[in-house]
């Protein structure tokens, strides 16, 4: 039957250029905002997940490949048992079923065993969120949808010409990104293990990180963009929070020395609207008493940046 699946995704996809993946797990929350220990009874919890990735080759002529050692690209879903965590009261947390897009890269390789990293970052959903009558403990999460960000340290080890095995340590990361209140999200430390099948062959040892020195130029950038986000303060004072506008734009100008490598400096100025400002001070009068608004550093529109890159 397993054969049988494996050689169906085969001909849906077309080229051996495809693995497929599937990985059992075990994850620990940490601590966030001191919430871990008020709220919650236990810490563990199990993940399952699935991917397909596609192998770039040493054939291809995208530089990039070649200058990061012809990584593994592709989308996964992870299903997280969250559910199954005590909270204290009548608050509760839910399963989140996650979906990103992944990058794998080996940075040690020899002819059965890899070792690398694996990036990650898409949405999750989940159905459990924050209510203060019904969920008034959940300050993790305020909004089904939410942002999710991993990062993890990689083994494999390789069976024969397209079975492997693998184990992964990483930190994942949800949260509403300020785009709901309350966001205390959730941090987690996630020990994986999974069973891949490379439709490609065997991948050779040394395709690795290869490409040619380019020579060195200068190239700049000018952006501007806007955003929402909103005021901690203001749900701390009125258990609500309002969508505020907010600006940004920028200059750099950097020296590439690598096809896929450069260095430089910019510059960014960033911009709230009055109608922000005036809340945030009306809220914080509220919270910390005239005296200490008064005193204090005082509400800007803009503010500045200089960053090196």
């Amino acid at each position: 039957m397993l054969f049988f699946l494996l050689s169906l995704c085969q001909i849906a996809l077309g080229q051996k250029r495809y693995n497929v993946q599937f990985n059992l797990s075990n994850g620990y929350i940490l601590n966030t905002f001191d919430t871990r220990n008020e709220m919650m009874e236990s810490y563990m919890f199990p993940e399952a997940g699935w991917r397909i990735g596609y192998n770039t080759q040493p054939e291809d002529s995208n530089i990039y490949a070649r200058a990061f050692g012809y990584p593994v690209i592709g989308l996964a879903v992870t299903y997280s048992g969250l559910g199954i965590v005590p909270y204290s009261g009548k608050s509760t947390l839910d399963n989140i079923v996650s979906t990103y897009g992944f990058f794998e890269r080996d940075l040690l390789r020899t002819s059965h065993f890899f070792l690398g990293y694996d990036l990650g970052i898409g949405l999750g959903f989940n159905t459990s969120v924050y209510n203060p009558n019904d969920n008034p403990l959940n300050l993790n999460f305020s909004s089904p949808l939410l942002i999710y960000i991993r990062l993890g340290a990689k083994g494999k080890y390789r069976l024969n010409e397209h079975l492997e095995l693998n184990a992964s340590a990483a930190f994942a990361h949800y949260s509403t990104g300020r785009l709901a209140y309350p966001n205390n999200g959730l941090n987690s430390m996630v020990l994986e293990l999974g069973m891949r099948y490379d439709f490609s062959s065997k991948p050779q040892k040394e395709h690795f990180a290869n490409y040619e020195r380019t020579k060195p130029s200068l190239f700049g950038e000018i952006y501007y963009g806007g955003g929402m986000h909103r005021c901690r303060q203001e749900w701390m004072v009125y258990n609500t929070t309002h969508p505020w506008a907010s600006y940004t734009a920028g200059a750099n100008i950097n020296l590439r020395y690598l096809p896929h490598m450069s260095t430089g400096i910019g510059f960014d100025v960033f911009y709230d609207t009055k109608g922000f400002l005036s809340r945030i001070e009306h809220v914080e009068r509220v919270l910390y008493g005239d005296e200490a608004v008064d005193n204090g550093p005082g509400y800007k529109k803009r503010s500045y940046g200089i960053c090196l890159m």
